[in-house]
């Protein structure tokens, strides 16, 4: 009798734990960073949750054609990319939509059987299915799409969004422009919990046999696309006293180059790292972060308050990145690598005022984005 009254208070709980469901799409690894931030916030709490990746439930040839058509158009011909970016039509969604809704026919499979009471979106073609089959076929819920960039674009409309976690006020202001009618929460671009706690600098340089001395960290993105090689040549080249942590992702090669430029430098001290996952540590003991300036990238630099060095933006989103930092004077950009040797040289020199743009950066940063997210979703999720 008390095994059976145990199991039947157990299977009441569980029915009435409500669901909540975290869609991303690794083209660049924004998108999934945003999600598991999100994820953080709502594991702990009394609601059941789950984050999937739209790459893991569509055809090999659909993920190919997003995945790799993305990255070849930014790295070999950024014009059309920034083209395609600024002329694309809103139209054209639900003509992809019918494309994507059949080589993502795994995807509707298994939200019809979990049944989720919200699905939170952080990629426009995830939103743009979603759209399509919310309140079809039994799949009932509130539809929830958080930005990733600081500027909004024509494809995240969608009449069928019920809520905006938008990355600033200039971007909401933005999405009232696009005719969005639905609620928007300035909220921030959601990151994680360790890039919003406090560091002990000295721990972290004994931790990753740092030296205590100016820092400069490099990075290109998870993939390690883009000229850290020539960058940290272009620096060592510089010949001063300083340190340069150099990140190669994902990409194998690039790191044994790193390497090669590492073992000939004489004044300034070189440590690559390929995939790591403390970024945040490396931030937060670095001095000036030179980056590519995507959302992620973007948010958490600001939250652990080091000023990032944007180098060549690519068209469309992260050049609206970079405008949204210029116009707030919390970063700097460089169109070519002796624009960075130029600013490095600058801020050594003290031309620079680093502390100033240090400043810029604290009024800027949301810190807590991923908390006022999670805190609203779990709202949504307790109502009736």
């Amino acid at each position: 009798m008390h095994s059976r009254l145990l199991n039947l208070i157990v299977n009441t709980e569980k029915y009435m734990k409500k669901r909540a469901l975290l869609i991303s799409f690794k083209i660049g690894m924004g998108h999934v960073q945003a999600a598991r931030a999100i994820y953080e916030e709502l594991a702990d709490q009394n609601v059941e949750v789950k984050h999937i990746d739209l790459s893991d439930y569509c055809t090999v040839a659909s993920k190919k054609f997003y995945q790799q058509g993305y990255l070849r158009m930014v790295t070999h011909a950024p014009a059309l990319y920034s083209l395609l970016y600024r002329r694309i039509p809103s139209s054209s969604a639900r003509s992809r939509a019918f494309f994507d809704s059949i080589n993502a026919a795994k995807l509707r499979k298994f939200i019809r059987d979990y049944q989720p009471d919200i699905i939170v979106s952080t990629h426009f073609i995830v939103t743009s299915l979603l759209s399509r089959w919310k309140d079809k076929a039994g799949l009932d819920f509130k539809l929830i799409f958080t930005g990733t960039d600081f500027a909004a674009h024509r494809l995240w409309f969608d009449k069928k969004v019920d809520l905006y976690f938008s990355p600033s006020e200039s971007v909401r202001t933005e999405l009232l422009e696009l005719g969005v009618k639905g609620e928007i929460i300035v909220s921030g671009i959601p990151i994680g919990r360790n890039f919003s706690k406090e560091f002990d600098k000295t721990i972290i340089r004994k931790d990753l046999d740092l030296e205590d001395r100016f820092t400069i960290l490099l990075i290109n993105g998870g993939f390690g696309v883009g000229k850290s090689k020539e960058i940290l040549q272009s620096l060592v080249g510089q010949n001063r006293p300083i340190q340069i942590i150099a990140v190669a992702g994902l990409n194998n090669k690039l790191k044994l180059s790193l390497e090669q430029i590492a073992s000939r430098s004489t004044s300034t001290t070189v440590k690559v790292f390929g995939f790591s996952d403390k970024i945040s540590e490396l931030m937060a003991v670095s001095d000036l972060i030179i980056s590519k300036a995507g959302g992620l990238t973007v948010a958490e630099s600001l939250a652990i308050g080091t000023p990032l060095l944007a180098f060549e933006p690519t068209p469309g989103q992260e050049e609206a990145n970079i405008k949204f930092l210029e116009l707030n004077n919390a970063a700097l950009s460089a169109h070519s690598i002796l624009d960075i040797e130029a600013n490095v040289r600058y801020i050594l020199d003290g031309v620079i005022n680093l502390s100033k743009l240090r400043e810029n950066v604290r009024k800027v940063a949301r810190p807590d984005s991923s908390k006022i997210i999670g805190q609203k979703l779990i709202e949504l999720l307790r109502q009736d």
